[in-house]
């Protein structure tokens, strides 16, 4: 719909008039930079009409929409997607979060990778340290390279408090860079509570990947698939799928990325797990699903996909209560 002053008003109104007579929905496109021209208020105050600035997002509009429909129809039951995850790892996961209720603190990095253990996501060995001497014990419990890294429930950002260090490879290191965390989360953040260090196998190099999930209050349980690490907010590539997904659906969502150049290999490199990458979503869409009622948010930045398997780095996990008290 183009705006002109003798014909688009009329033609305004003549699709208000068709849409309440027939109860059908009305998509329109205003091609015009006169975004206040005849016509555009009557379509935009009509509860039954949406307006659009151009041909392409009305379009895609659409197809998400017809989309939603599709999965709504699959999740009431017609052709519920096959559960790759144990039986019981909802039991588990809900006993998990029973710990988390709104009295207690935030829940830790080590729960929230509980959580996502019991669905059978792989997770770095781990165990948390309340001293740098008992962190060298855990370093060479599990073997050298380790990641060490500040536990707190009230620090969700470790690094902006210099609360991780990489790839440790003596006692010594671990030592100093265990004193050194400690000490640094006590002086920027003075109020929080410490709990010591978490002492992580060190994982292997890999592709970044970004695993996100929301409970939208219209859409239930979505969740976010995407280029993850350090770059997750300036490169934004990202696919958002209801949860829970078929294996199908997750290879598609990340088909999509800009990332699959990557996962597929680029200049004759060998490429990485995709598979892995699959099975990881899949599982996590699940627990989503499963546990919609007690989450809002979840956060796995960065899952690693090696050549071989998929990795949760770390995980951040915000129940529905908690969301309740901060808004």
């Amino acid at each position: 719909m183009f705006a002109h002053e003798t014909t688009t008003g009329v033609r305004a109104s003549l699709l208000s008039e068709v849409s309440a007579r027939t109860g059908t929905a009305v998509a329109a496109v205003w091609m015009n930079e006169w975004l206040e021209g005849p016509g555009s208020r009557a379509l935009d105050s009509d509860p039954c009409v949406t307006l659009f600035r151009s041909a392409a997002r009305c379009m895609q509009t659409i197809s998400l929409w017809q989309n939603w429909h599709h999965r709504r129809r699959i999740l009431d039951g017609l052709a519920l997607p096959e559960r790759i995850s144990d039986s019981g790892a909802e039991a588990v996961a809900r006993a998990v979060l029973a710990a988390t209720d709104a009295e207690s603190p935030p829940p830790t990095e080590q729960q929230a990778k509980a959580l996502l253990s019991a669905y059978g996501i792989t997770v770095p060995r781990e165990s948390v340290a309340t001293t740098p001497s008992q962190a060298v014990s855990l370093a060479e419990r599990f073997g050298y390279p380790v990641v060490l890294k500040v536990s707190s429930p009230d620090i969700q950002h470790k690094t902006e408090v210099g609360g991780v260090r990489l790839n440790l490879a003596t006692a010594e290191e671990v030592r100093l860079a265990a004193a050194e965390i400690l000490d640094n989360a006590r002086i920027l953040e003075p109020t929080a509570r410490i709990d010591g260090v978490s002492v992580q196998t060190m994982i292997g190099a890999g592709v970044e990947v970004l695993l996100g999930a929301r409970i939208d209050p219209q859409f239930g349980p979505m969740i976010t698939v995407g280029a993850g690490g350090i770059f997750v907010e300036l490169l934004r590539d990202v696919s958002t799928q209801l949860a829970p997904v078929t294996p199908e659906i997750a290879r598609r969502a990340i088909e999509s990325l800009r990332l699959h150049k990557i996962l597929t290999g680029l200049r004759g490199d060998t490429g990485y797990d995709i598979e892995a990458l699959v099975d990881t979503v899949v599982r996590f869409s699940e627990m989503v699903s499963d546990l919609a009622d007690e989450l809002s948010e979840v956060d796995v930045n960065p899952l690693i996909v090696g050549r071989a398997g998929a990795i949760a780095a770390d995980a951040l996990i915000v129940p529905s209560h908690s969301a309740a008290l901060t808004v």
